[in-house]
C-alpha cells in the first residue's frame, strides 16, 4: 500500500561547510557521520561506504574540514550530497601528543553540543582550537586545550567563574588561591568547598586573560583542565602558574 503523501519526509538542501567529528561503521555497506556544521550545528549523516571512500583526496575521516551540500530532513538523518575537504588536518598523525588532544577535544564537543545547535562564534571556537592543537609547540598542548575547553564554556554561555566563589557568592581577592568545582562551574571559598582541589592565584589570572599572564605549571594545567572538562560536561547534563610562597585560599 503506498504511502500517504503527507507521510513523505521535507527535505531541506543547505551548503555548509563542516568538521567531521566522528564516523562509525553501520553493517557492511555504510558510515554514521557526525559533522559540527556552521551554520546547521551536529548533524548526522548515513554515507554509503561507496561515497564515504570514493576518493582519497576527499575521503570521510574525523578532524579534517569539509565543504557539503546536505539535505536536512526532519526528525530524519541528513543525505549528503556532494563533499569537497577544504582543511586537511593529517599533521596531527605524526604527532602522539596532538592526536591525542586533538581526539580528546572532539570527544569533547561531542558531548557537549546537541543536534541542530547552531552557532557561526562555537563553531569557530571548536575550528580555531583544532587548527592550534596542529599548530603550536607541543610543550604549549596543554596550555592550549585547557584554553580552548575555557573558549568553549564561554560561547556556551557558562564561562567559568572565576571572581565568587559559586556557592555563597563570596567575592575572591585577586591574589588569593581558590578551590575549583567543575561541576558548579566556577570557584568555591574556603567555607563552601568540600575536597575540590587548590588552585593558585596566577593561574585562575591566566585562565581569564592567557595573554597577560604567563602559563601554569603543568600540574596547574592538569587540574584546571579537568575542571573545564567537567564543567562542560555538567552543562551538557544540564542542557538539553602559579608563584612561590603558600597558597592562600579564599
Amino acid at each position: 500500500m503506498a504511502s500517504p503523501r503527507g507521510s513523505r519526509l521535507v527535505e531541506t538542501r543547505v551548503q555548509t561547510e563542516a568538521v567531521l567529528l566522528r564516523a562509525v561503521p553501520v553493517g557492511d555497506d555504510a558510515r554514521l557521520v557526525t559533522l559540527l556544521t556552521r551554520e546547521h550545528g551536529v548533524q548526522t549523516v548515513r554515507v554509503p561506504v561507496r561515497q564515504a571512500a570514493r576518493s582519497a583526496k576527499d575521503a570521510l575521516e574525523p578532524l579534517h574540514s569539509y565543504q557539503c551540500e546536505l539535505g536536512l530532513r526532519e526528525r530524519d538523518v541528513a543525505r549528503l550530497l556532494t563533499c569537497q575537504m577544504v582543511r586537511s588536518r593529517d599533521g596531527v598523525l605524526g604527532s602522539e601528543a596532538r592526536l591525542q588532544a586533538a581526539g580528546a577535544w572532539v570527544r569533547i564537543v561531542r558531548d557537549c553540543l546537541w543536534p541542530g545547535s547552531a552557532d557561526a562564534d562555537l563553531y569557530d571556537v571548536v575550528v580555531q582550537s583544532l587548527d592550534a592543537l596542529l599548530a603550536v609547540d607541543e610543550a604549549l598542548l596543554p596550555a592550549e586545550e585547557v584554553q580552548g575547553r575555557a573558549h568553549l564554556l564561554a560561547v556556551l554561555g557558562y564561562a567559568f567563574e572565576a571572581g565568587h566563589c559559586v556557592s555563597c557568592g563570596r567575592d575572591r581577592a585577586p591574589s588569593r588561591a581558590a578551590y575549583v568545582d567543575g561541576a558548579r562551574g566556577g570557584i568555591v571559598c574556603r567555607a563552601c568547598a568540600s575536597g575540590q582541589p587548590l588552585v593558585w592565584a596566577a593561574s585562575l589570572a591566566w585562565l581569564v586573560e592567557p595573554a597577560a599572564h604567563a602559563a601554569p605549571s603543568n600540574k596547574e594545567l592538569a587540574t584546571l583542565h579537568t575542571v573545564l572538562s567537567e564543567a562542560l560536561r555538567a552543562h551538557a547534563r544540564g542542557s538539553g602558574g602559579g608563584g612561590g610562597g603558600e597558597a592562600r585560599a579564599l
